[in-house]
């Protein structure tokens, strides 16, 4: 009876062995459809926790290197609005000259200039990415600046009524230079004001975590100076206007118009270059997450996946061992009754 039980016995731990054997085939053919060594972070054992730690940090570079990518993409706008700016105000200076000194008194041409730069440059402020607005700060959803019709309009009346030339040009530097207040005019009368009223609470510049405990401070508001001097240049433009009797005020306003483009393009350039500045900085560390982030796959793969060569031999060894209690189990099927209870 010992014989019996023995024998049996001996078939169950075949069986076994041909199940588990059976397993481990499955598990190699998952791997091997799957590229990886598990599918869960308790299939890596100990280390499993550092697989996590490994794609944590490749996840926070990649949001990273998306907030850089964000950077690029509106410092790319806001570089090429500013160039645009900057060839608005060389044209305006060669028609600035032709008046200064009374080469000409026909401001016909100049006027004109000035009402369409002040359009042109209240939509290259009003520039946006994926429907942000790029100059208005962190109030990304508010236009920062207003329709400047009426607010030249006002300057225009100013002129005709002869108001002297301090009084114009003050209300004109006043009208471009506070975005929290209305315009307020000489005679008492008030504008809409030229710059969103939300402005003056955004916050500023633009701000955006690029790496560990590392924020980049980035953009130009739309009432920086660079601008405000522009916008003040294009207003005078777009409202001079010459009569015999108001030579002096005439004289005055030419001046001041063409040295806020004096004032206005230095820094204008400026900000030019420090954008640049920035851009090459985050350009050259999304470079370094990159390296990073290869240096992080390969860790990460030197645990998750599979090596596909010794998949290919694990499954040899295992298909030969199943092969080898199949026959066991093939003789053991062969014997009778007898063997098991003789």
């Amino acid at each position: 009876m010992t014989g019996s039980i023995s024998t049996y016995g001996q078939f169950l731990r075949t069986l076994s062995s041909v199940q588990r054997v059976q397993g481990q085939q499955q598990e190699i053919q998952t791997q091997t459809g799957t590229g990886k060594k598990g599918n869960t972070i308790g299939d890596y054992g100990a280390q499993g926790q550092r697989l996590l730690n490994l794609r944590g940090a490749k996840d926070q570079l990649e949001t990273y290197k998306l907030n850089i990518a964000d950077i690029g993409e509106k410092g790319a706008v806001m570089d090429t609005a500013m160039g645009q700016m900057g060839d608005l105000l060389d044209k305006l200076e060669k028609e600035y000259l032709k008046v200064e000194g009374n080469l000409s008194t026909d401001t016909t041409f100049l006027n004109d200039m000035g009402k369409r730069g002040l359009e042109q440059l209240t939509q290259l402020l009003n520039s946006k990415v994926g429907g942000r607005y790029v100059f208005a700060a962190s109030d990304v959803d508010t236009p920062p600046v207003q329709n400047l019709g009426g607010l030249t309009s006002k300057f225009e009346s100013l002129i005709d009524t002869g108001s002297d030339a301090d009084s114009i040009i003050a209300a004109m530097k006043s009208a471009f230079t506070d975005s929290a207040q209305a315009y307020q005019a000489p005679d008492g009368t008030t504008n809409d004001a030229v710059f969103s009223s939300s402005l003056q609470f955004a916050g500023s510049p633009l701000k955006v975590r690029v790496d560990v405990n590392r924020d980049i401070q980035y953009g130009v508001r739309a009432d920086d100076k660079a601008f405000t001097d522009m916008l003040r240049t294009f207003a005078m433009a777009a409202t001079i206007k010459y009569t015999p009797d108001n030579q002096d005020q005439y004289d005055a306003l030419v001046t001041e118009g063409h040295q806020a483009i004096k004032d206005s393009r230095p820094a204008l350039l400026s900000e030019i270059g420090q954008l640049g500045v920035t851009r090459k900085q985050v350009d050259d560390l999304s470079v370094q997450h990159e390296h990073v982030i290869d240096v992080l796959d390969k860790a990460a793969g030197n645990i998750d996946d599979v090596d596909y060569a010794a998949l290919a031999t694990k499954m040899s060894s295992s298909t030969t061992a199943l092969e080898a209690t199949y026959k066991i189990l093939a003789s053991m099927q062969q014997m009778s009754l007898v063997n098991y209870i003789s």
